[in-house]
């Protein structure tokens, strides 16, 4: 059963005062809001009422001044369907929506009168969609009413009288239907019927698709595959005189028409690689000047308008009203198997922003606890791709990076400063842009490819923390921690197709080998690697585990370093310790490790013949002194060589006490007697 539809929820809508939309006000509605604003509001005539739409708009106007366009919209919060078919009553409305399950209003037109009745349904989201997303929504509404909704429903900016004129109060009628929202059932996919087509009201509905699953699934998603794809061009003539109606031969293929057929197929498949590969092949087989088919493809504007319908439209154009549907209804889409020959012509070379690590337009996620150095080799990594220098030896391609600083934006702040400083490098020299702060990336998705854009794009995204944006109630839910997830996904879709990274906290009770996201395998599933973190002896160890695609690449390591700079000063003038991370080599992590170990025996040594020993007394026994202050113990180092023992169960608390497990004695005993002990 799906979710119910929650009466306080709150979405957005926008109110025009007159068709001019000159100006615009946005507000904060529950649906019963709605209904009662459709209920209550009134004029004296039609064109005195305000307009609305479920939407958020920008402030580009047109050429006359109007905000109410369909460039302008930034993100749709829910659908209109209009009915002026003036035969159907509102109450078989009411009752389909009922029997879906789907929540709604229902509310008649001000020119709705009982013998010719007009209406309007609107269906709320459960959260903010991007425009492109309004029309398989609508798809499934139209579903829902058998296939009634007028063409102009589909128009992004279309927005409605809301409300009903004075001399036709009586007559008006507002209905709420319970049930869940638009967007979360899927199930409605089935049913869907799209956008009539031509003169008549027809219905793009797939059960009249016959028994291709295929073409079912094509026409009810919107959306083209390779093999779908592969099947349109195969059937399209490449040369005028291979027209197959010579008196009604167009003018194919001029370039205009070819550029507009190359923005279909790219809106269409989410501007995949596959397709790219087939349109540039088509292209270059083409008989006609279609030249550098590459260079139209790569420089395509970030916002796509056409998608679908243009590759319908195009294709009809050439075979004839309803041959596009025919096309798939027919099994016509080409064999379910290729050659191996075909098959290889599909492969997209790997472009890595780090090398064998990050490639673009792949999101990955980046696992470590707490203090275990993600941070810092976060910023390492903006640093490196910003400056193009090797990553712990690695290759980089210099590119600018947008980091998404969340969780703790002072902390990146100051790290930053530390970081560029040690490396003798102005922040204001560097291409990273930082967005301070959390927002929700689903409704800010707009703003962000705008700001994408004004940037001239972005080649790395890092996003610190993921936690920090979450927007469901529970990272244990497969279901919430897969949208958050594929929220992430949509970044890798903006200006410069970026690499993705998302600073991720770890499942319960994490050890080095098990370094998974926390929710379950949903995250996981949902993205092209899990790059890790995990720190030891002032080592981390950054590695990858549970899914990479690609190669592999082997463990790197890096030093955790205390830095101190002028720059960092607190309101009393004390300097403020920052963490970097600079790559070592295996020598040098070797080195690392075995002063760890010798810290880790003195430490255990000294806790066995100390019963009850404070960390400061410990650590000056052991002449344990932070640098710089005279005298003062450092208790840090003392504390993280025993968490060392502890997780090596050599040492536990007993009374808030550190104590030498039976274990740690057997070390001891053992080095005592000169068996394999220590070290």
């Amino acid at each position: 059963m799906m979710p119910a539809f929650a009466l306080d929820h709150r979405f957005a809508v926008t109110i025009f005062t007159d068709w001019g939309a000159r100006t615009k006000e946005e507000r904060l509605v529950t649906i019963e809001d709605l209904a009662e604003m459709q209920r209550t509001w009134h004029a004296r005539s039609k064109a005195a009422l305000p307009w609305i739409k479920l939407a958020t708009f920008g402030n580009i106007t047109t050429t006359k001044g109007s905000l109410r366009h369909d460039k302008n919209v930034l993100t749709v919060t829910g659908v209109e369907g209009d009915y002026d078919g003036e035969q159907i009553d509102p109450k078989e409305a009411v009752e389909n929506l009922t029997r879906a399950g789907l929540a709604a209003i229902v509310s008649t037109s001000p020119s709705h009168t009982p013998l010719k009745p007009r209406w309007r349904v609107i269906a709320p989201f459960s959260r903010s969609l991007e425009p492109w997303q309004r029309d398989g929504m609508l798809d499934r509404l139209n579903g829902v009413l058998e296939g009634v909704l007028s063409a102009e429903s589909w128009s992004k900016s279309q927005s409605y009288y809301c409300g009903h004129i004075d001399d036709r109060a009586d007559t008006h009628e507002t209905y709420v239907v319970a049930g869940a929202a638009l967007d979360t059932m899927a199930n409605l996919d089935a049913g869907a019927i799209a956008k009539p087509v031509g003169d008549k009201k027809r219905q793009h509905h797939p059960k009249a698709l016959g028994s291709s699953s295929l073409g079912l699934d094509l026409f009810t998603r919107r959306l083209l595959g390779e093999r779908e794809l592969r099947a349109i061009l195969n059937a399209l003539p490449n040369s005028p005189n291979n027209f197959p109606d010579t008196t009604r031969r167009p003018a194919w293929m001029d370039r205009p028409v070819w550029i507009e057929f190359a923005l279909a197929i790219a809106g269409s498949t989410g501007r995949a690689p596959w397709a790219r590969n087939l349109f540039v092949e088509w292209s270059a087989n083409f008989d006609g000047d279609l030249t550098e088919p590459e260079r139209v493809w790569d420089t395509m504007p970030d916002e796509i308008k056409a998608g679908f319908s243009t590759v319908v439209r195009i294709y009809e154009n050439w075979h004839g009203q309803d041959s596009f549907r025919a096309l798939f209804d027919t099994g016509k889409s080409g064999p379910m198997f290729q050659s191996s020959g075909d098959f290889v012509k599909g492969f997209v070379p790997p472009e890595y922003i780090i090398e064998g690590i990050a490639q673009r337009r792949f999101c990955y996620s980046f696992t470590a606890p707490t203090g275990h150095g993600k941070t810092a080799v976060a910023l390492f990594m903006a640093f490196v791709v910003a400056t193009g220098t090797p990553f712990a030896g690695l290759e980089t391609e210099q590119g600018r990076v947008g980091y998404f600083a969340g969780e703790n934006p002072e902390d990146i702040r100051a790290r930053w400063i530390a970081l560029c400083e040690s490396q003798k490098t102005s922040p204001e020299g560097l291409s990273v842009f930082f967005a301070p702060g959390t927002c929700n990336i689903e409704t800010a998705g707009a703003t962000i490819k705008a700001e994408a854009e004004r940037l001239k794009g972005f080649d790395f995204v890092i996003i610190d923390t993921g936690p920090a944006f979450f927007l469901g109630d529970d990272d244990n839910s497969n279901a919430q921690m897969g949208a958050h997830a594929r929220m992430f996904r949509s970044l890798t879709t903006i200006e410069g197709r970026p690499c993705v990274i998302v600073l991720m906290h770890p499942v319960k009770n994490p050890s080095a080998d098990n370094l998974l996201p926390r929710g379950g395998g949903a995250f996981l599933a949902e993205v092209d690697g899990n790059l890790t973190a995990w720190l030891t002896a002032d080592v981390v160890l950054f590695h990858w585990a549970g899914k990479l695609r690609g190669p592999g690449f082997e463990p790197l390591s890096f030093e955790l370093i205390p830095y101190k700079t002028d720059l960092l000063k607190d309101a009393k003038g004390r300097l403020i310790p920052s963490v970097l991370c600079q790559a070592i080599d295996e020598q040098r992590a070797a080195q690392k490790a075995e002063i760890a170990e010798r810290d880790e025996d003195l430490v255990l040594a000294c806790l066995n013949g100390n019963k009850g020993i404070s960390l400061a007394n410990m650590a000056r026994k052991l002449g344990w002194f932070l640098e710089g202050v005279a005298a003062k113990p450092n208790t840090g180092h003392v504390r993280r060589a025993l968490k060392r023992l502890e997780a090596a169960k050599l040492v536990t608390t007993r009374r808030n006490k550190w104590v030498v497990t039976a274990a740690g004695k057997s070390m001891i005993s053992g080095e005592e007697n000169g068996e394999n002990g220590f070290g």
